[in-house]
């Protein structure tokens, strides 16, 4: 095989990988989570649609937000352009 990536690539990657796949086996993440207080992160079963509503609602307000600060810099953009001195062609 070429080393492409070098040559200790072909014996560390699938170690990783292996281990990647057993800390997802035994649920690491969630654990992790857990351990650290963000059970707001976890899957869960549970199916809320007040949840996908406050979402949506969440995105769109980022979302209106990011349209507003375009907006404005556009329009500082212009005012500044605008406010320099043209030179009359002939």
């Amino acid at each position: 095989m070429v080393p492409i990536f070098g040559t200790g690539f072909t014996l560390f990657f699938p170690i990783i990988l292996v281990l990647l796949c057993f800390l997802i086996l035994v649920n690491f993440h969630g654990k992790l989570l857990n351990f650290l207080g963000l059970k707001q992160f976890q899957f869960t079963e549970d199916f809320n649609d007040e949840r996908i509503e406050e979402g949506k609602k969440s995105l769109q307000k980022g979302f209106i937000l990011i349209l507003q600060e375009k907006i404005n810099i556009i329009l500082e953009f212009f005012s500044k352009n605008s406010k320099r001195k043209t030179i009359p062609r002939d």
